[in-house]
């Protein structure tokens, strides 16, 4: 996953995400887990067409999901799955804020609502993916264009990467100093017992 270059390796080492690690991919190879997945999907697919407000909201720091990448993920597996893009949109925007009682705060582009907005290049009406073509996203009077949030990624990108070298480095030194800190000790211990034969072959 290239979107894994922006966790933090506390979260990757701590959620055991790594290659090897991932407790997700052997359960995938269980043989009732494609039946389990089949049934989350016909339960989803009946609450949609059943009217049940959809919410969306991927599960943060789980072994497979990136936060704000996984959201894009969901939305296609919720049309893949039957949901209509309109509905599908309606998970991320009207529905949460019907929700949480919030319908005069946001959820549509309105005067005397919040300013937050995600600015797109395509129609997710035509294909959901198109999500995933942020132009501009507007977030508390602040417009982050492109540019600005592709500058944002890639500073938290490096930040784990240098943050991943010093790990590298803490791994290869750190038994260095051990050992250094022993033969140290050890010596220390020789001479003091070398000074103390001396005194008293000297007292003698």
């Amino acid at each position: 996953m290239a979107e894994l270059k922006y966790v933090n390796l506390g979260v990757l080492g701590g959620m055991k995400w790594g290659p090897g690690e991932n407790y997700y991919v052997g359960l995938g190879n269980e043989s009732w887990y494609s039946n389990y997945l089949a049934a989350q999907e016909k339960m989803l697919l009946a609450l949609d067409e059943s009217g049940a407000q959809l919410l969306s909201g991927t599960d943060a720091n789980s072994p497979v999901l990136v936060p704000g990448f996984s959201l894009h993920d969901e939305l296609e597996t919720m049309v893949d799955i039957g949901v209509s893009p309109y509905d599908t949109l309606k998970s991320s925007t009207y529905n949460p804020a019907l929700y949480l009682g919030e319908l005069d705060d946001f959820d549509t582009i309105e005067k005397g609502k919040r300013a937050d907005m995600v600015l797109l290049d395509a129609n997710p009406l035509k294909n959901i993916s198109n999500t995933r073509k942020i132009a501009g996203v507007m977030a508390q009077r602040d417009y982050y264009t492109r540019a600005d949030l592709d500058q944002m990624l890639e500073a938290v990108a490096q930040d784990n990467e240098a943050a991943e070298s010093s790990q590298a480095i803490a791994k290869i030194v750190f038994p260095i100093m051990v050992v250094f800190l022993l033969v140290l000790v050890g010596w220390t211990v020789v001479q003091r017992v070398h000074r103390r034969k001396s005194s008293k072959g000297a007292a003698q």
